[in-house]
C-alpha cells in the first residue's frame, strides 16, 4: 500500500468480510510485546490478540476461521508485507530493537526527529508510527544503538573491532530464549565446527 496515495486502513478482512481494528500504534507495540513472551501460551496468545487488535466498539463480532483471523492481523501488524522480518520472528541474536527494552529510546527519538511527543499524543496510526520509526535519521541515538547491534564485528579488526564489541555488550538486549533454545543454540554451534 502506498501511505502517501491511500487512506490508512482501519479494518481487516477475513474471508471476505472487514473487521475494524484499533489502529494506534500502542496496540500494535502491545501486541508485539504479547508475542515475545514465551510464558503465555498460543491460544492465549491469539485470544488477547483479538482483545487488543478489534474493535469492539465498532464491531461485537469475532471472525469465526482461527488461521485467517491471524493472517488478517499479521499483514496489518507488517503493513502488508508479511515477507519483512519484524521484531517477533527474529532470533534473539540479531535483534536490534526491543519495544519494552528501548521505550525510552523511542521515546526520545520521535520527539527529537519529529517534535512528536509518543506519551501525550492521543492517537497514531500504527503505519504512521512504523513509516517514521523506519525513517529515524543517522544521527539518532536509537539509530546508533541498532547499528551496533547489528553490526557484524567479524569483519573488523584492532581497536574498531574493540569498540564495536563493547558497543554491542553495552547496549545488548536480553537474550529471551527458553532453556532449551539456548541449550539447542549451542549444540548447533558445535556442531557447524565439526
Amino acid at each position: 500500500m502506498n501511505i502517501l496515495t491511500e487512506k490508512l486502513p482501519d479494518s481487516v478482512f477475513v474471508e471476505g468480510k472487514e473487521y475494524p481494528v484499533n489502529t494506534d500504534f500502542r496496540v500494535w507495540i502491545r501486541l508485539a510485546l504479547m508475542l515475545d513472551r514465551k510464558d503465555i501460551p498460543a491460544e492465549e496468545k491469539f485470544f488477547g490478540a483479538c482483545r487488543l487488535c478489534f474493535d469492539f466498539e465498532r464491531k461485537k463480532e469475532l471472525p469465526d476461521n482461527f488461521k485467517s483471523t491471524v493472517e488478517a492481523l499479521v499483514s496489518f501488524f507488517t503493513e502488508g508485507n508479511n515477507t519483512e522480518k519484524s521484531q517477533n520472528n527474529q532470533s534473539a541474536d540479531n535483534r536490534v530493537y526491543d519495544f519494552s527494552c528501548d521505550s525510552g529510546y523511542i521515546y526520545a527519538a520521535f520527539l527529537e526527529c519529529y517534535g512528536i511527543d509518543l506519551i501525550r499524543i492521543e492517537q497514531l496510526h500504527w503505519f504512521s508510527f512504523s513509516a517514521l520509526f523506519k525513517a529515524l535519521p543517522k544521527s539518532c541515538k536509537m539509530v546508533e544503538i541498532m547499528m551496533y547491534r547489528g553490526a557484524d564485528i567479524s569483519k573488523l579488526s584492532g581497536e574498531e573491532k574493540k569498540y564495536y564489541s563493547e558497543m554491542k555488550e553495552l547496549y545488548a538486549l536480553p537474550d529471551n530464549r527458553t532453556r532449551e533454545e539456548k541449550d539447542s543454540a549451542i549444540v548447533e554451534c558445535f556442531e557447524t565446527l565439526f
